[in-house]
């Protein structure tokens, strides 16, 4: 195995363990903000949180450390790891079309290809706005979110109303990414015929272009979404006060102030 190889596997390694500590310190977090000040905030009870996620804290050090001196080792710079995508690809090459060339039977098959991936487009649409519509419907509802109520039911409530719509969510922009990607896999070879048949040299620099970025991109929106989306929620439930209230504890009880 080359060392292009281990590194990518390496990156992998440390995106896992990174979700991993995300997930480890939410939850701990979230074990103190709703212990209801029982027992009161204390230097030893935020470090008896942290001393129980300590194994994965180490880890995760390990892991990035690891990450970095290899990093250093692999001189290869990062856009030998860039894909193209096949739907760049089959625009750079449908750019060299002729004019005259929409007679061909291979250029109405790339069309019907082109026509498959509207109603991709048009039915994903549709799944999101639904998407949208469905937890619009249950976080902008006042009465889901009573303050001084019962914060624990009411979350649980919420991510059984919310999850099974992001999830769909996420399984529509997957499942649609790679469809376009297999569409234009088809189209490419349709392309290339096309070409062929005119006489015209399909002989071409392709620009790289990462064919997972625009996934992560798209997470990475959806992820800031649905943070400003709970902000909102939480502003409107009253939140803030409450989280006012532990920090003044926070202050004068743990770390001393006052």
């Amino acid at each position: 195995m080359n060392k292009e190889k281990v590194f990518k596997i390496i990156k992998y390694i440390t995106a896992f363990f990174s979700f991993v500590m995300f997930i480890c310190f939410i939850v701990q977090l979230s074990r103190i903000y709703f212990s209801d000040l029982k027992p009161l905030y204390s230097r030893d009870l935020v470090t008896g949180y942290l001393l129980q996620i300590l194994p994965v804290i180490i880890i995760y050090i390990l892991v990035i450390i690891i990450s970095f001196i290899f990093s250093l080792l692999v001189k290869d710079k990062k856009d030998n790891y860039v894909k193209t995508t096949n739907e760049a690809k089959l625009k750079i090459l449908e750019r060299r079309f002729n004019d005259n060339c929409s007679n061909n039977t291979n250029y109405k098959s790339l069309m019907k290809i082109h026509n498959k991936k509207k109603v991709a487009i048009v039915i994903s649409l549709l799944l999101y706005l639904i998407c949208l519509i469905m937890t619009s419907l249950y976080l902008f509802n006042p009465n889901h979110f009573i303050y001084n109520g019962d914060i624990n039911g009411q979350i649980i409530d919420m991510l059984i109303h919310i999850s099974p719509w992001l999830v769909i969510s996420l399984l529509t922009l997957i499942i649609y990414t790679y469809y376009i990607n297999y569409l234009a896999k088809i189209g490419l070879s349709f392309a290339k015929s096309i070409l062929k048949e005119e006489g015209i040299s399909k002989s071409i620099n392709f620009n790289k272009i990462a064919h997972e970025k625009l996934i992560i991109n798209i997470v990475r929106l959806s992820i800031i979404v649905i943070a400003v989306t709970l902000i909102i929620v939480g502003v409107v439930a009253g939140e803030p006060q409450r989280v006012y209230q532990k920090a003044i504890n926070i202050c004068t009880e743990c770390i001393g102030l006052g």
